[in-house]
């Protein structure tokens, strides 16, 4: 399998616009809307991320968000996999464990990266793929919605 792996650029944003689309039941928000966001996201005014893509026979197929976060208790960085999106027509073909794999060896390489964490409520799918990945934790994970779309 061929696969290429890069940072997303602005002019990414209609492909990325469609990657999220898979994770919402109904659309939220414009195009327009998301790519103004998308400007925001890719100039480091929401706080610092990477944006990939993963590249199959020249078409996206995947999607991840990387978010650091600060850990002062290790004087270092975590980052968080946000919106790991494999799009449908490319699911079930080992491209997710392939572009997890390959974040996990790129951040290797930051001296500062203590870890990557990854959360799911999608056990009988994405949590699969992420318990072959990831050890699990006892953690408990805890949220409050706060100015919804």
């Amino acid at each position: 399998m061929e696969l290429e792996f890069r940072k997303a650029s602005l002019s990414d944003f209609e492909i990325v616009f469609s990657a999220v689309g898979e994770l919402l039941d109904k659309p939220l928000f414009t195009l327009a809307d998301f790519e103004a966001y998308w400007q925001s996201l890719l100039n480091g005014s929401l706080g610092r991320c990477d944006i990939w893509l993963a590249i199959k026979d020249d078409k996206p197929c995947a999607y991840i968000l990387a978010n650091y976060f600060p850990i002062p208790r290790y004087l270092g960085v975590g980052i968080e996999l946000e919106e790991v999106v494999t799009l449908p027509a490319y699911q079930r073909k080992g491209i997710g464990m392939a572009f997890i794999k390959f974040l996990v060896a790129h951040y290797s390489n930051e001296k500062a990266c203590r870890k990557i964490t990854v959360k799911t409520d999608d056990h009988a799918g994405s949590g699969k793929l992420y318990a072959d990945l990831f050890d699990s934790t006892d953690m408990r994970f805890y949220q409050k919605f706060l100015n919804k779309v």
